[in-house]
């Protein structure tokens, strides 16, 4: 079964043609499938990451909102949204932090269609405060953490791998296990230096010659 409004609400844009639905139900709508794609991307995160923090109590107030919205929206949407694509924590809380400025956005966007309605409008107010307010600096501070945490763990390969070059311990193993460091680029500056840095970007180069061939 598929939404009838689909479009409207994948663009989340209000249609004011006549034939449509009045704006403040569209706006209902396309709020709350958008409340969806946080919802299920918590969801999926909690199955595939058993990471509670925050995504479980975070999706326990995202599933207060959405009741509360559905009790004034008829005809609530039909959620039949799919995550799939999340390789990992990062790419989560990355996306945590676009849909939350996207739904920041979105609720300025709103507010105009739901004013008529005092306690839609309160609690739209209410939803838009804590994505600015509290999940939206949380997911960014996650981001910020991980990749904080993702440098120090290329750092310390890098460290181990010049300390093997420095005792002429090193085998290839080790540098193709750098060349697949999303990282190299900047840790190879700011670790080769002297003769075994200068051993190691040889190597690196030479390597990295030889795959583009």
């Amino acid at each position: 079964m598929q939404n009838k409004d689909a479009l409207i609400l994948m663009s989340k844009r209000v249609n004011l043609d006549a034939n449509c639905d009045l704006p403040l139900i569209q706006a209902l709508r396309i709020i709350l499938y958008h409340g969806y794609e946080i919802c299920e991307l918590y969801r999926f995160v909690l199955d595939k990451f058993k990471t509670k923090e925050p995504f479980e109590q975070f999706l326990k107030e995202e599933l207060s909102f959405m009741n509360t919205l559905k009790k004034s929206c008829k005809t609530p949407p039909i959620n039949d949204i799919k995550i799939s694509n999340i390789n990992n924590l990062q790419e989560a809380y990355e996306l945590c932090v676009a849909l939350h400025i996207k739904r920041i956005s979105l609720l300025d966007d709103m507010f105009i269609y739901v004013q008529e309605d005092e306690e839609i409008l309160n609690l739209c107010f209410l939803i838009q405060a804590s994505s600015a307010n509290n999940y939206l600096p949380t997911f960014r501070h996650l981001v910020q953490n991980h990749k904080s945490e993702d440098m120090l763990k290329s750092f310390d390969e890098f460290s181990q791998v010049i300390q093997k070059v420095k005792n002429n311990e090193f085998d290839p193993s080790d540098i193709n296990k750098l060349l697949n460091n999303k990282n190299i680029s900047l840790l190879t500056g700011l670790l080769t230096g002297g003769l075994s840095g200068f051993m190691l970007n040889n190597y690196i180069n030479e390597n990295k010659e030889k795959g583009e061939k």
